[in-house]
């Protein structure tokens, strides 16, 4: 009897929540994708306005679609701009003088004619325009300089923006053969090692078609170093231009150890062309070089590999006199070294041509990691050299760092308290 009742009181809620489920079900909102719009976008309209599915949600922007900054391209219309002449070939013309064209415009259009840009390339420039808005009829011109430099065929563009319906841009140009009136062969002396207390004269040669060439004044940026005109051109610099003047510059053999740089200029005077009155030309001549003394040392410094703490090591050069000449030295030893226990021993070298010294470098690394550096100073019995140093340096590797990789952050390499300035490796220099 119980069973009963419990069963009939669970049929009776089933049929009064049953039509009550159903109505739910049938009127809840069916979930539907929004439709896609299959329009092909439309040229000019944002992604946002031609699909309304890819709205940006509440908060974010959309995505521009010209650089933040640039200047939007003009909207085409009914203007025309149209150039008398699109090329211009200035033929052959001189380096260094600049050179000047118009280009003529009309607004053959309907509707006025915005010129928003121009753009020159590398070499030209573009004066201003007095005005950018023209009505039907109506133009100007677009006058373009050109300063040309070197020697050669060479191209610019000029490219003109614009709101015309043969827009967005025109594209103008212009290109010329340049040619130097004026040269000088060669233009730079890279006269390498100099060997201090021995004069050096080179020669150069200025060239130019005008067989009148003459040579106005020659400057040179600093001292011991002398330039005039030859009395005769250099025979081995061949050209088969007629104008040709020789030019000797010496250098003096007490010019200091180390590298130095000269700057010779020249002016001269020529005819650009045939006929033409002389202009003032001016040159400039570079003479670079690295004076050296008569000691020297082979290799020009000392490298200690790479190696760990606690670890013993010589590394030796063989110091000799570029003249061949005779020589002592009377002491060596290590300064500004930033290891302690270096020692230093000289013995008498012989071979072939090379007479000189022995110059044996040894030592310990000791127990911290780091950089060796310093000098070995040799004093001599050479007058001009009574002292002569070699440079070295190395690297003492830290044990805990795997080999080839670099120490971390957290564990730079430790350097002793004291170091010599870091120094260039790559050449000794004689005191």
């Amino acid at each position: 009897m119980k069973m009963k009742q419990v069963m009939g009181l669970a049929a009776a809620v089933l049929m009064l929540a049953g039509p009550g489920l159903v109505w739910g079900q049938q009127n809840a909102a069916p979930s539907k994708e929004a439709p896609k719009n299959t329009e092909p976008r439309k040229a000019g309209v944002s992604p946002t306005a031609a699909d309304p599915s890819v709205m940006p949600k509440s908060g974010e922007k959309d995505t521009p679609l010209t650089k933040p900054g640039a200047p939007e391209p003009p909207t085409a219309t009914n203007a025309e701009i149209k150039f008398e002449e699109m090329n211009h070939d200035f033929g052959r013309i001189a380096s260094g003088k600049p050179q000047t064209h118009k280009f003529k415009f009309t607004n053959t259009g309907t509707e006025k004619l915005v010129v928003q840009q121009v753009r020159t390339s590398c070499g030209c420039t573009a004066a201003a325009l007095d005005k950018k808005e023209f009505e039907p009829g109506e133009g100007s011109t677009i006058d373009v300089t050109f300063n040309p430099k070197g020697k050669g065929v060479q191209a610019k563009t000029i490219t003109v923006v614009h709101n015309g319906r043969n827009g967005p841009d025109t594209m103008l140009n212009i290109k010329s053969e340049v040619f130097e009136p004026v040269e000088v062969i060669p233009p730079t002396l890279q006269l390498g090692d100099m060997v201090r207390g021995k004069a050096r004269t080179e020669h150069v040669m200025v060239v130019s078609e005008d067989s009148n060439l003459q040579i106005k004044s020659i400057d040179v940026n600093g001292d011991l170093v002398e330039a005039k005109v030859a009395s005769a051109p250099p025979s081995d610099v061949q050209d088969a231009r007629a104008g040709k003047v020789g030019i000797d510059i010496t250098f003096d053999g007490n010019l200091p150890v180390g590298r130095f740089l000269r700057v010779i200029t020249v002016k001269a005077m020529a005819s650009p062309t045939a006929g033409a009155p002389q202009e003032e030309w001016e040159l400039k001549i570079n003479a670079f070089a690295n004076v050296v003394g008569d000691l020297k040392a082979e290799p020009a410094s000392i490298r200690v590999p790479t190696t760990n703490p606690n670890t013993a090591f010589s590394e030796e050069v063989i110091v000799s006199r570029r003249s061949g000449q005779p020589f002592k030295i009377i002491e060596a030893t290590p300064v500004n070294a930033n290891l302690p226990g270096l020692e230093v021993k000289t013995e008498p070298y012989a071979s072939g041509d090379v007479k000189g010294y022995k110059v044996i470098f040894s030592g310990n690394t000791g127990p911290t990691a780091g950089i060796i550096r310093g000098n070995v100073l040799l004093k001599t019995d050479v007058a001009e050299e009574p002292e002569f140093r070699v440079q070295f340096t190395g690297m003492i590797r830290d044990p805990n760092v795997p080999k080839g990789e670099a120490p971390p952050p957290s564990a730079p390499m430790q350097l002793p308290s004291k170091q010599a300035p870091a120094t260039k490796p790559t050449e000794s220099k004689p005191h």
